[in-house]
């Protein structure tokens, strides 16, 4: 995206981890994957929210497409996010070695 004016920093709040594959398989990876990492007391969460249009406010607005939007329910199943910000620096190492254990056992495959 375009560059901040010079007075303003970007801050990222959230990492997005996308699982591919077979949908139905990726889904069950990724919910594996949650329980594991809340389990092991990170802050994990389900990721996107693609389907945002399925929200009271959207519904109440009538911002909701003709037609469900089977890309966006897909990308919905496939996605976790992780909690980044600076108050994890002091454990971030140990936090990226539970997340790749949790993810690399709920998805049977080693985690880079």
């Amino acid at each position: 995206g375009p560059e901040p004016v010079a007075y303003v920093s970007r801050v990222f709040y959230r990492l997005e981890v996308r699982f591919e594959g077979d949908p139905d398989l990726a889904s069950g990876c990724r919910d594996r994957a949650l329980s594991s990492l809340l389990a092991a007391g990170v802050a994990a969460s389900v990721g996107a929210c693609p389907e945002i249009y399925l929200e009271r406010a959207f519904q109440d607005a009538g911002h909701v497409p003709a037609e469900p939007l089977p890309r966006a329910r897909e990308l919905g199943m496939r996605s976790l996010a992780l909690p980044v910000h600076p108050t994890l620096l002091p454990v971030a190492d140990q936090l990226a070695e539970v997340v790749a254990q949790c993810l690399g056992a709920a998805c049977e495959a080693p985690v880079r």
